[in-house]
C-alpha cells in the first residue's frame, strides 16, 4: 500500500514537472520520502536534501516498510544537509549511508533584525528580572539534541564576568524537569528554565 501510494505520487509530480527544465532542486523536508522518489525519476537535475528534525521526530510506529522507503528516498539525493551534527549522524545511523553525503550548515540568525530593539522593561518585570540587566538565552524544545547543558555551563562561566546577568531557558520537552533541576543547582542560579506556549 505504500510502495503503491508512493509511485502515484510519483506519477503526479512527472505530471506537473514535466517539461521543466532546472539547475538544482532543493527539497526542504526530509521525511517525505514518495516526494523524494518521484524527484528524483522526473528531474534530472542534482537534488539536495535537508534533514530538519531528528528521526526520534518522526511519527511513532514507523513500519519496516516505511523505513526501506525512507532509507531508499534518503539516497535519491546527490547532496543532504543537516543543521546540526547530532542530527547529521542521527541520520547516518538511521539509514547507513557515508558521512560524506551529508554536510553541516547551522542554521543564521541575521543579528541586523535586532539592532534597533529597546528591551522591553515590562517583559523584564513579568519574568522577574531586574529592568536593566543583561539577558540571553535559548528557546528550543527541551530535548537531548539541543543540548541546554552546554548554555548552563557557559551560563556558569559568564556570570563570573557579569555578575548581574540573567539566562533563560524557554520551552518544553521531555528534559524540562531535569533542566529545571540543573537550572536550580548552577552555581548562583544563573539560569531559569520558562516553559511559555
Amino acid at each position: 500500500k505504500l510502495l503503491a501510494g508512493a509511485t502515484a505520487e510519483a506519477r503526479r509530480m512527472a505530471a506537473v514537472l514535466n517539461g521543466m527544465d532546472f539547475d538544482l532542486v532543493y527539497f526542504g523536508i526530509i521525511g517525505c520520502p514518495h516526494l523524494a522518489l518521484g524527484l528524483r525519476t522526473t528531474v534530472r537535475a542534482p537534488l539536495v536534501g535537508r534533514f530538519c528534525v531528528v528521526p526520534s521526530d518522526a511519527p511513532k510506529g514507523v513500519t519496516f516498510a516505511h523505513r526501506v522507503l525512507e532509507s531508499a528516498s534518503v539516497r535519491c539525493f546527490d547532496q543532504l544537509i543537516a543543521n546540526t551534527r547530532c542530527t547529521k549522524d542521527t541520520w547516518l545511523r538511521r539509514v547507513r549511508m557515508p558521512a560524506r553525503r551529508v554536510r553541516v550548515i547551522y542554521n543564521g540568525v541575521d543579528i541586523d533584525r535586532w539592532a534597533g530593539v529597546t528591551p522591553d522593561r515590562e517583559l523584564a518585570r513579568s519574568l522577574g528580572l531586574p529592568p536593566d540587566a543583561p539577558v540571553a538565552g535559548i528557546v528550543a524544545c527541551l530535548r537531548p539534541e539541543k543540548n541546554h547543558d552546554l548554555v548552563l555551563r557557559a551560563a556558569a562561566k559568564a556570570v563570573q564576568r557579569a555578575p548581574d546577568a540573567h539566562f533563560l531557558i524557554v520551552g518544553d520537552g521531555p528534559c524540562r524537569e531535569e533542566l529545571a533541576r540543573a537550572a536550580e543547582r548552577s552555581e548562583g542560579h544563573t539560569a531559569e528554565v520558562q516553559s511559555h506556549s
